[in-house]
């Protein structure tokens, strides 16, 4: 009799401790996805200040793009020629993109991530996307430095506070330089 009520005990405490390693399981499953949720959150405010940037590198590449057909075009009284030196050596310096992302990976939680197309894409974006535009701003910086700021501060002198002589670029242009 006291060993059918023993083995009883031990059978209830064996499924208690199930149960409560069960709770545990759930308890933790949960409290990582909302760490999961709370990166995402984050890489998400990420990607807006992302697209914000690229926005207003676009606006300003269109405004270069202008700037310098209407100079090829001759047209020079439809631009500020003081701000030459300015719009010919522009570069974008390379950016940090999302913290959030790099601390979710480094933390090993992407893996936490169960929808696979959101997980390609950020990964496509933050280990593909971004390290190109940090190489092109790398590149295109080194190419102003190297190629264009010498010759056109060597030839373009500035009057002032990075504003060069307007008559000086203005007779450099027309004579092809």
């Amino acid at each position: 009799k006291y060993l059918l009520y023993a083995i009883g005990e031990i059978i209830l405490v064996v499924i208690g401790i199930l149960i409560a390693l069960s709770i545990n399981n759930w308890n933790e499953e949960r409290k990582q996805e909302l760490d999961v949720r709370s990166y995402l959150e984050r890489v998400a405010v990420d990607l807006a200040l992302d697209m914000e940037f690229f926005s207003k590198q676009g606006e300003n590449l269109n405004y270069q793009i202008a700037y310098f057909k209407s100079i090829s075009k001759g047209n020079f009284s439809e631009v500020d020629l003081s701000d030459f030196h300015n719009k010919i050596s522009w570069n974008s310096d390379p950016r940090v993109f999302s913290q959030s992302y790099r601390s979710l990976e480094k933390n090993g939680k992407l893996s936490y991530i169960s929808n696979t197309i959101l997980l390609d894409s950020l990964r496509i974006y933050f280990d593909d996307r971004c390290l190109v535009f940090n190489d092109w701003a790398d590149w295109h910086k080194n190419f102003v430095v190297q190629n264009i700021e010498g010759y056109v501060m060597h030839n373009l002198p500035l009057v002032s506070a990075e504003k060069t002589d307007t008559v000086v670029v203005l007779a450099a242009l027309k004579q092809g330089e």
